[in-house]
């Protein structure tokens, strides 16, 4: 997904109806799948950002939008997020 090269461009062009943020959010899951032989990363919530993905336009386009609407973001697997399941895996090296 092209068009934008920082998060106020893509603002605009979510605004404007130029992309849609559940296409934008379905080439993020798609790369992800693409390189998943590369194990970076432990969980997608693919399900749960393509469902938000309409709600968090609909508020970009209306101007009720926090700072961080829109970005596609990964967060680290030792970071617990609410509604997920948070499992912590040791290493014993010797």
């Amino acid at each position: 997904m092209s068009g934008y090269t920082d998060h106020n461009s893509k603002i605009e062009l979510l605004k404007k109806g130029t992309i849609s943020l559940k296409d934008n959010v379905r080439f993020f899951i798609d790369k992800i799948k693409k390189y998943s032989h590369l194990n970076c990363y432990t969980f997608v919530a693919e399900e749960n950002a393509l469902r938000n993905a309409f709600i968090i336009e609909q508020k970009i386009k209306k101007g009720n939008h926090g700072k961080l609407a829109g970005m596609v973001i990964g967060v680290k697997d030792v970071i617990a997020v609410q509604r997920y399941a948070f499992e912590l895996l040791f290493s014993n090296p010797g």
